[in-house]
């Protein structure tokens, strides 16, 4: 049983089905997916393939924004571990 849930993505409200992506939300909106690096939901930043389960707004986290270095850094950082621990 599917139910539908509003969010607002720019201003725009619209109507998707609960358990959506972030991602395959803002896929549809004016801005390509590898300018956005993460979205803030209801203000709090996460990641794009968080479901979304009940009425939200989104905002597109931009890689050229301040944010968007910052989530960029830190995966970075996750990343460089990741090697580091895989070489050591």
């Amino acid at each position: 049983m599917s139910s539908q849930i509003t969010v607002t993505v720019d201003g725009a409200p619209r109507s998707i089905e609960s358990g959506t992506r972030i991602r395959d939300v803002l896929l549809d909106g004016p801005r390509k997916i590898r300018d956005i690096v993460a979205a803030k939901l209801d203000g709090k930043v996460v990641d794009l393939s968080l479901p979304i389960e009940t009425d939200a707004t989104i905002e597109p986290v931009l890689t050229d924004s301040a944010e968007g270095i910052d989530v960029l850094r830190h995966s970075t950082a996750h990343l460089m571990a990741m090697a580091v621990r895989a070489l050591y």
